[in-house]
């Protein structure tokens, strides 16, 4: 989460209110979740952002259940870096769900 966070991505709940096996990823307006699931997607990444509920939202979600490796969350996070286009450092973090929430 800080790294993302670092990244510049909004996180929807931030905080001991996060679930620790599922991280939301909120987009800005001009970056449509589908089209960016679809390019991790291509890029070797499964992530959750095709049901309507993530869709009408625009969120993507990495979610940790069952196996996965270090590594994998190290090159996702690579990915994320060198493809900054959902980051969203211009909204305030303040929208996101805190532990105060």
């Amino acid at each position: 989460r800080a790294r993302l966070r670092e990244l510049g991505f909004r996180l929807l709940v931030t905080g001991a209110g996060a679930t620790p096996g599922v991280v939301t990823i909120v987009l800005p307006a001009e970056q449509n979740s589908s089209d960016f699931g679809q390019k991790l997607q291509k890029a070797g990444f499964m992530l959750s952002y095709n049901s309507d509920y993530l869709r009408r939202r625009n969120w993507i979600q990495i979610c940790l259940m069952g196996e996965y490796s270090k590594d994998k969350i190290e090159a996702l996070l690579a990915w994320l870096s060198r493809n900054p286009a959902a980051a969203a450092k211009q909204l305030p973090a303040q929208t996101a769900v805190s532990e105060a929430s």
